[in-house]
């Protein structure tokens, strides 16, 4: 599915991606197509509790096979991975610690500027009491817009259909019926269930959809289709129709919902496991 032109990213290596797009030539190829996909809470490795526990690494964890044969020469593009060995958290400590900084919203919003803008919260970007909106155009996406380039997120649980009592369906919408979702949601589908979960949950947070939470890339408080920045925002569906059809964006931004990025449970487990194993295996489920 993704070819040389392409390079396909976990979690946030936006530094990567803003070199491939500028211009900056790769020893291999120029990169045409960036893809980012956002996992949530898990170290790659950690000195304690690494495979027990309420919080465990993915390294050689047997519940992340797929995530794991990445890395370790069983699978056919072992060869083309790498991951950081040392990583530290931004704003992270000499020793590497800093209890004030987990969060989802101040991650994802250093990954798409830079800085975290004094916000320490998870709040939705126009809440009416501590909403996170940022007016600025310093950041990634619309200095990719301003450079002639293009971008879109995909987020999951967004753009669906609602049935004639106005519950949430696992059908997507069509294109012109798409909004830019603002605000966080989640429940359990009237019609339809999760494609690679196969539950009837959804759980889409705006948290970790970082273009939202800036007026130049989320068109304003306006979760309508009409507002002019609906396009950039799609159902995760639409994601493998533009791979079919060679339609993607230079930079694509993908979250899972908070079940297949590892952030919460599903209610009744996910194949025979519970509590974080079961997180683990729902995420390294939907990479694969």
């Amino acid at each position: 599915m993704l070819h040389n032109r392409h390079r396909l990213l976990l979690s946030g290596c936006v530094v990567a991606a803003a070199l491939a797009l500028t211009g900056v030539r790769t020893r291999a190829t120029d990169v045409r197509a960036v893809f980012v996909i956002a996992m949530e809470n898990h170290n790659w490795t950690q000195p304690a509790n690494q495979f027990t526990g309420s919080i465990q690494q993915i390294y050689q964890n047997p519940s992340a096979p797929y995530i794991n044969s990445l890395v370790d020469g069983s699978s056919p593009i072992s060869d083309q991975v790498a991951y950081a060995a040392a990583y530290h958290n931004v704003l992270a400590t000499p020793d590497g610690n800093n209890p004030h900084i987990h969060p989802s919203e101040p991650n994802y919003l250093w990954a798409e500027a830079g800085t975290n803008f004094g916000v320490l919260s998870d709040n939705d970007p126009y809440r009416a009491t501590g909403g996170t909106n940022q007016d600025t155009s310093l950041h990634f996406t619309t200095l990719l817009t301003n450079a002639g380039r293009s971008w879109r997120s995909y987020q999951e649980d967004t753009d669906l259909v609602r049935n004639a009592g106005g519950q949430l369906t696992n059908f997507p919408l069509t294109r012109n019926l798409w909004n830019v979702p603002l605000s966080s949601f989640s429940g359990v589908f009237a019609d339809g269930s999760n494609e690679f979960n196969f539950s009837t949950q959804y759980d889409y947070a705006a948290k970790h959809n970082p273009m939202v939470f800036f007026t130049d890339t989320n068109g304003g408080n306006d979760a309508t289709p009409s507002n002019p920045l609906s396009s950039q925002y799609a159902p995760l569906q639409q994601l493998f129709v533009d791979l079919a059809n060679n339609s993607v964006a230079e930079y694509n931004w993908i979250t899972p919902n908070q079940h297949n990025d590892m952030h919460t449970t599903l209610s009744a487990g996910f194949q025979g496991l519970t509590g974080d194993a079961a997180k683990i295996k729902q995420g390294d489920n939907f990479l694969s």
